[in-house]
């Protein structure tokens, strides 16, 4: 897997973020991505898988990658998963961090078909991406009630 439309530009604006979060639907390449900005234009940055907090459920996952976010002292931070897009909507209201960049990780609907069925997990869940979707949707909105500025946002193609 490789990484395009990532420009020199796109990659200068990288190294110069704290808070980024890598967001896609399952089996886009969000794990392939954060590990990649990590290595090559973030070095020094934690990671945060949201993937490493399911065994607390659900709803407490969220809240203990928060708080172990909150305790670590390096600010410069990169969270991967389907659970950033919870993270955003939750981080409008608590203001906990300042995100810098949303990464958004795309494939086409034949390839990510592909991935997931290299998980065996059977067919992508529809009604799941429609709710990240909708939680995603439901973030922007409040980010513009708010007022507070949208972090730039990157799409890659994976």
């Amino acid at each position: 897997m490789s990484l395009s439309i990532i420009n020199q530009e796109e990659h200068d604006f990288l190294q110069g973020c704290e808070v980024i979060v890598v967001i896609g639907l399952p089996a886009t390449g969000k794990t392939f991505t954060a590990d990649w900005i990590q290595e090559v234009p973030c070095r020094g940055h934690s990671l945060y898988s949201s993937d490493d907090y399911i065994d607390f459920g659900y709803e407490e996952s969220l809240y203990v990658m928060i708080r172990t976010m909150e305790a670590d002292p390096n600010p410069r931070k990169i969270v991967e998963g389907v659970q950033g897009f919870r993270f955003l909507r939750k981080n409008v209201s608590t203001k906990a961090f300042k995100v810098d960049c949303i990464v958004i990780t795309e494939c086409s609907p034949e390839t990510r078909a592909k991935r997931y069925a290299a998980r065996d997990k059977g067919n992508i869940p529809v009604g799941f991406d429609r709710n990240l979707e909708t939680v995603f949707k439901d973030y922007l909105a409040k980010m513009a009630a708010s007022g507070q500025e949208l972090p730039r946002i990157i799409t890659v193609r994976t």
